[in-house]
């Protein structure tokens, strides 16, 4: 991460795990703030914990949003505003999902719709 980041306020999707939630340390451990998204609740909320153990209650907010559903992502935006008193520095979108099968034509359309949906 390059050294604009430095301080930087991010929203990060898909933080409740793996490379979200590296990113979501990295911001922090930086000198920023981030608001942590997942459609993992339970994940997000680990990962917010840690970071609030680490370096302070008002570093890092959970948000459960399912990026595929547009008034979701809409109030991720409103609350990372809100949270940050203004527009967040950084967003990473992060989140993403795969499908498919063993066998070519496994994975069922609606499989792939909900990867696209994720995904883009």
């Amino acid at each position: 991460m390059a050294g604009r980041t430095h301080g930087a306020d991010a929203v990060v999707t898909g933080a409740g795990s793996g490379i979200g939630r590296a990113l979501a340390q990295q911001f922090v451990q930086r000198g920023g703030r981030v608001v942590c998204a997942d459609i993992d609740d339970v994940g997000v909320q680990e990962t917010v914990a840690l970071l609030q153990k680490t370096h302070g209650a008002d570093r890092a907010l959970a948000v459960n949003c399912d990026v595929s559903e547009l008034d979701q992502v809409q109030a991720l935006h409103d609350t990372a505003v809100d949270w940050f008193d203004g527009a967040p520095q950084v967003v990473v979108n992060n989140a993403g999902i795969g499908a498919g099968g063993r066998v070519v034509g496994e994975a069922t359309i609606t499989d792939w719709r909900r990867t696209l949906g994720v995904n883009l």
